[in-house]
């Protein structure tokens, strides 16, 4: 993302602390209680992150009704500490633990 998005419209990248951690059901399925929270706030997120709400949403609606998810929006690298991939990377670990789409293939 550009920095400076943050910094001019206030809107922020969620972080799981802050969005996810500690709220909701500990017994319920965290990846639906991430996209119910994120869905929540999406006016405050940077339009990256947006999107990435848009395809979790999209791929439980694929579970549900056993089609294709309608979004694939994922980031693919991440760029702080020299770019590397989003798949396994540390920023996105905690997402990835409750099955939340944040990262995925290159295109």
């Amino acid at each position: 993302d550009f920095k400076f998005l943050g910094d001019q419209n206030d809107l922020e990248r969620p972080s799981f602390e802050k969005y996810v951690e500690g709220k909701g059901n500990p017994n319920s399925n965290q990846n639906k209680v991430a996209t119910t929270l994120l869905r929540q706030n999406i006016h405050k997120l940077i339009p990256r992150w947006k999107g990435v709400v848009y395809t979790a949403e999209a791929e439980i609606e694929a579970t549900r009704t056993k089609t294709r998810p309608k979004f694939n929006m994922k980031f693919s690298h991440v760029a702080e500490g020299g770019k590397h991939r989003a798949i396994g990377a540390e920023e996105f670990k905690k997402w990835e633990e409750i099955g939340f789409p944040v990262a995925g293939e290159h295109m």
